[in-house]
Formats: C-alpha cells, structure tokens, sequence
C-alpha cells in the first residue's frame, strides 16, 4: 500500500476531512489533496506531525511496515529512550525542516508535536508513578 493509500485509509477509518487535518498539522488543505493524490511527498517532519495527530506509527505511515498502531505500553528503560529520541527530532525539526516554512506553520507544527510529546510523557510518569 502506498503512502497515499495509507492516509486516505486511516483518514476515513477515523472520520478525518482534509481540511481538518490541514488545520491540525498546520499546513494547507491543498497541501493534503497533493498528499492524498501522489502528486506531493510530505517531508519527514510533516510525516511525523501527521503521525503523531492519526495515532500511527511514524514507520508504518512512511513504509507501510512495522506496526501500525502506536503501541502504548513499552518497558520502563525504552520509554526513556524513546523520549530522547523524540526530544532529538524535535531539535533536528528545529534546526532543519522549519526553515522552509512559514512562522505560523512553524508554530502550528511544533505545537502538535510537542502536545504529543506531553502526553507520551504524561503516560510514562503515570505508569511509573503507579509501578512505585
């Protein structure tokens, strides 16, 4: 399946306009129509945005493999890499990515991004509180 396929899939899986993705990653909705056509690729940092606002895995949306779901439980020690990953993509979004963009998209992207990297570490300290 390719990317397109993908996200129109998991799209209508969840009831998702285009326009209403559009606003929550902070793009266009042309931008999405491109995407969903073929016509355009969504960089790295868009396909991680987009990611993270369907609840996918990063891999799966980019590759079609891995799982597709983002697993919610994971042992203690890979919770604290896998955040210091994504502090690291965030750094890299920052330093890369972002200046091909508008300020606002800039905005809206680094908003979404780091809402779901509050919450995976919500989930976490959760967890870990509940363990101790």
């Amino acid at each position: 399946m390719t990317l397109p396929k993908r996200l129109k899939s998991i799209m209508a899986e969840n009831n998702i306009s285009q326009s209403t993705m559009a606003s929550e990653i902070g793009v266009g909705q042309t931008t999405i129509s491109n995407y969903l056509s073929g016509k355009n690729k969504p960089k790295k940092s868009t396909i991680i945005t987009i990611a993270k606002f369907l609840n996918v895995s990063e891999e799966w949306l980019s590759t079609g493999e891995g799982k597709r779901i983002i697993q919610q439980e994971m042992p203690r020690n890979e919770r604290y890499s896998y955040l210091n990953r994504k502090i690291k993509e965030l750094k890299a979004l920052t330093e890369q990515d972002l200046i091909y963009i508008t300020r606002d998209e800039q905005l809206k992207m680094l908003r979404v991004y780091t809402e779901s990297i509050v919450k995976e570490c919500e989930q976490i300290l959760s967890y870990v509180n509940a363990k101790e």
